[in-house]
């Protein structure tokens, strides 16, 4: 992906971490020289952590490649009692729902003549 930027939280610092990209790019008609390759969100205070009886979202947006297919994308979430990395994909034949700490997949699909945002 190209261009992610993070949305912020209430109560929690965002920390991005940027690098040259492998390949050359351009974005909105200017070349790339850097981009986002990891974010992290850190609550600013013991009460500002998320409880383990809750959830929450932590919003990314970012280009995504034209090419179908599926996207893992490796989430490390560190807690007071340890931490646990979802990073685990699927190899050939296996399913996400038989690993122990999958990575999040993110199906990216076919663009075409009916691709493309509809209102109604």
């Amino acid at each position: 992906v190209r261009g992610a930027r993070p949305m912020p939280k209430s109560g929690w610092t965002i920390e991005i971490r940027r690098e040259v990209p492998a390949q050359p790019a351009e974005s909105q008609g200017r070349r790339v020289t850097e981009d986002a390759t990891r974010i992290s969100w850190t609550a600013r205070t013991a009460d500002d952590m998320l409880a383990s009886a809750h959830y929450d979202e932590f919003v990314v947006v970012a280009r995504l490649p034209a090419q179908a297919g599926t996207l893992w994308w490796p989430v490390h979430q560190v807690c007071e009692q340890g931490r646990l990395d979802w990073v685990q994909v699927p190899g050939p034949g296996q399913k996400a729902s038989d690993l122990s700490a999958p990575a999040v997949p993110l199906e990216v699909m076919p663009s075409g003549a009916g691709a493309g945002h509809h209102a109604h």
